[in-house]
């Protein structure tokens, strides 16, 4: 029997400092969207006010508004860290932009998740699953393609 603490407790240090997802040729490390980060709700609460945002505001009828909010949370907050192995096979910090590494900045961060939309709601789909995020959860999770 699987009692109600490890059926829904997280691990907070995973949530704030993220969970890595390996593609292959590129990893980048996810933090949770949800749960009680005093860092996402502060990142929240900027855009929020950035976008001029509330929650009734978040409708079908400002889907653009909308998506550009969450993808700039996605390259403020959601996205910790972005490394690129290198055709010698090492790691480097950094994002391959169509076979240049460019740093790994905010900037060039959204310009990957602007230009690739299912990539970007594919980051928030794996950021809103709790389950990357509990106790004994792996920290390194190998994506499939």
């Amino acid at each position: 029997m699987t009692g109600l603490y490890e059926r829904f407790g997280t691990d907070s240090q995973k949530e704030t400092e993220g969970v890595t997802l390996d593609f292959g040729d590129f990893k980048i490390k996810i933090r949770r969207l949800g749960g009680r980060s005093k860092e996402l709700a502060k990142w929240q609460t900027k855009l929020n006010q950035k976008y001029n945002l509330t929650m009734k505001d978040m409708t079908v009828d400002n889907a653009d508004e909308m998506m550009r909010y969450i993808t700039e949370l996605a390259a403020q907050y959601l996205i910790a860290d972005w490394q690129t192995k290198t055709p010698g096979g090492q790691w480097r910090k950094g994002i391959d932009q169509r076979g240049k590494i460019v740093p790994f900045t905010t900037a060039n961060v959204l310009k990957v998740l602007n230009d690739l939309p299912d990539f970007t709601d594919l980051i928030i789909k794996e950021a809103t699953d709790v389950e990357k995020f509990r106790e004994g959860a792996l920290d390194v999770i190998a994506k499939k393609l």
